[in-house]
């Protein structure tokens, strides 16, 4: 089992107890059924008609460009602010 601490506002802290006490649970238990809801939420999503062609592309290499730094990557794509990354 992993151990993790978050930094919060006391306020927020607050009402995460509150919604944790109403709820009967522990904020653990709340805290853990909003990543599995978050986590399914997302998993029934399908992704559209672009997204799979996409997938496939990948999956074949096509298009497929490479960078020897984050710089040159900006640059490829145009961004001019790559110096503060």
């Amino acid at each position: 089992m992993s151990r993790i601490n978050i930094e919060i506002p006391n306020e927020d802290h607050q009402k995460l107890k509150i919604l944790a006490a109403v709820s009967s649970t522990s904020i653990k238990d709340l805290v853990l059924s909003a990543i599995k809801e978050k986590i399914y939420v997302q998993l029934d999503q399908k992704p559209n008609e672009l997204t799979l062609k996409a997938f496939a592309e990948v999956d074949s290499c096509i298009g497929l460009t490479t960078h020897q730094s984050i710089t040159d990557l900006f640059e490829d794509l145009g961004l001019s602010n790559a110096e503060k990354y």
